[in-house]
């Protein structure tokens, strides 16, 4: 506690030699207030950093991904099935009759 309270008072007198007292505090305190906005939103909603969401982009562009190739490789084995010879009717209307 005692490091952040001289850190503080170090960039305020840094600051009010250049700039003067009141306009340094009220950087100071502009500073402070996006600092503790930022961390609270961090903390509040963590998916909320770039790095996050392109994670979540990602996962759900592969799961987009596998569930269309799951129903291509689904209508693929139908077209298989139904373009073969007419000995299996039986088992195209039984696939038929499970599909409805």
């Amino acid at each position: 506690m005692a490091v952040v309270l001289l850190i503080n008072w170090l960039l305020y007198k840094l600051i009010h030699m250049a700039i003067g007292r009141l306009l340094a505090a009220s950087i100071l305190v502009l500073a402070y207030y996006i600092s503790l906005r930022r961390l609270v939103v961090r903390l509040a909603f963590p998916g909320t950093t770039l790095w996050m969401r392109k994670s979540i982009e990602n996962d759900y562009c592969k799961s987009m991904a596998q569930g269309v190739y799951r129903q291509f490789s689904e209508f693929k084995s139908c077209l298989e099935m139904f373009s073969g010879p007419v000995a299996q009717d039986a088992e195209r209307t039984e696939y038929l009759n499970a599909a409805c």
